[in-house]
């Protein structure tokens, strides 16, 4: 398993619209001689290199380039903007530096699409990681990367349909076997998931669940994957139910 400290010989590129965001990881990598790239992406502007970087191993990627609050999310230009740093088919681990981490899921079936899809996913708040003075601690992010990256996990990753909410859970339908079209009906506890997706009975959402020794995390996701209202036609088959309530650990 790839850690932080084994980039040695690799790159890393840092994707987002404000270089005070970027610069201090930048900064903590080159520290360890590990070769960085910053591409400022604003809406006037898309920073790129001439073409694919070969050897790119790791990539932060901000969700929104957006100065002015109110201007709708553009999971499109996401995309455009890893195609042109990451070539086709490659290995890649993808952190997703963001304060709307919930939308990472859009920019990554974009991905799938493109075969760009990221060998591993990690969701990184920055309001997690804000310091006073509008400083991020860096030296904490990058230590959680490391474990996360080098931890031995495994991921199970699905659509879900919301079927109920309650005060203190979402009852969920879960595709859990997409190609043999097995659904297994599961309740979440609800404050994860309040916050981070839209909450509304019959909507869809991207359920990821990461297990390590000692600890299960959930991330939760909106999906505008316009194959689900196909998926989860369910004419002539049964629901497993599963009524525990599924909470980090």
């Amino acid at each position: 398993m790839l850690l932080l400290e084994k980039l040695q010989e690799t790159q890393v590129a840092l994707i987002d619209d404000m270089p005070a965001d970027a610069l201090p990881i930048q900064s903590a990598f080159e520290e360890k001689l590990i070769k960085t790239e910053f591409f400022e992406i604003t809406l006037e502007n898309a920073q790129a290199p001439p073409h694919p970087i070969e050897s790119i191993e790791l990539v932060f990627l901000d969700l929104h380039y957006d100065p002015n609050i109110g201007l709708p999310f553009d999971p499109y230009r996401c995309a455009q903007s890893i195609k042109s740093i990451v070539p086709e088919g490659k290995r890649y681990i993808l952190v997703v530096w963001s304060r709307d981490t919930n939308k990472a899921q859009e920019v990554i079936e974009l991905l799938d699409d493109l075969n760009l899809t990221p060998s591993q996913v990690h969701l990184k708040s920055k309001e997690q990681f804000s310091l006073a003075g509008g400083a991020y601690d860096v030296e904490r992010l990058l230590a959680e990367l490391n474990f996360d990256i080098g931890a031995p996990s495994t991921t199970e990753s699905f659509y879900g349909q919301i079927i109920e909410i309650r005060k203190q859970s979402v009852l969920i339908d879960c595709l859990v076997d997409e190609n043999e079209k097995k659904f297994q009906r599961r309740r979440f506890d609800l404050e994860p998931l309040d916050g981070a997706v839209t909450l509304e009975e019959g909507g869809f959402i991207f359920i990821r669940i990461i297990t390590k020794p000692g600890s299960k995390t959930f991330e939760f996701s909106n999906t505008k994957s316009e194959k689900l209202a196909t998926l989860f036609t369910k004419e002539g088959l049964f629901d497993e139910s599963d009524e525990n309530i599924f909470k980090s650990e």
